[in-house]
């Protein structure tokens, strides 16, 4: 399996056929967000590619040695197969060289509609975990989605307060001003994780907890 950099011909096929499938309508942005980002070097898409068919996708936000994975998934008749475990570590592979940060959201399972939901949130945390993704003690609420923040192994461990202030960084250069003003929130939770979100080897952060302004 390969992992390269996708064409526009094929991120606009995945964000057809593949992202308006994959992710809640709400979670789902413009096209245009995504070409117009591209286009300013504030966007990147890359492909798990098997046979010549894209496997696994992931789509990047970037803000300088910065990112934030804006889309992942696997192709779902391959789900289940450690498509998704190879593909982060691709993806950590390549970030290394990159970039000092990289930030993924998960949504909050204190957030979950159901038991069903919130199922399937934890089973998503406790997947990133497995992968060596490091969880922060940011949380966020971005156009009514609940989201807890974790961090790729990249780079070194930052403090919460510098993760949130970068978090908050990477959405002025993803949305438009208005959105970013109103629809986007974030805090540094004061407790860490229950143990069964957590990588039994990395410790819970406790920060104190404060709400931050995103508007400054």
């Amino acid at each position: 399996m390969k992992y390269e950099l996708l064409s526009v011909r094929q991120i606009r096929e995945i964000y057809t056929e593949r992202i308006k499938k994959d992710f809640a309508p709400d979670e789902v942005k413009p096209l245009s967000w995504i070409l117009n980002g591209l286009s300013a070097g504030h966007y990147a898409c890359y492909g798990a590619v098997e046979e010549d068919r894209i496997a696994a996708y992931a789509f990047f936000v970037i803000d300088g040695r910065n990112a934030m994975v804006d889309y992942l998934a696997v192709c779902e008749n391959l789900r289940g197969r450690g498509t998704g475990s190879l593909l982060i570590r691709m993806m950590t592979d390549d970030l290394q060289q990159k970039y000092d940060c990289v930030l993924l959201e998960s949504e909050d399972p204190d957030y979950a509609t159901d038991e069903e939901d919130r199922n399937v949130r934890e089973r998503r945390i406790r997947f990133y975990l497995h992968n060596r993704l490091v969880p922060t003690g940011i949380r966020s609420e971005v156009w009514h989605v609940h989201y807890r923040i974790l961090a790729l192994p990249v780079g070194h461990m930052l403090p919460d307060e510098e993760i949130g202030r970068i978090y908050s960084g990477i959405y002025r250069v993803m949305m438009p001003e208005k959105f970013y003003k109103t629809m986007l929130s974030y805090r540094i939770n004061a407790m860490p994780a229950p143990a069964a979100m957590r990588n039994e080897n990395t410790p819970g952060r406790i920060t104190e907890c404060q709400r931050q302004n995103t508007e400054k």
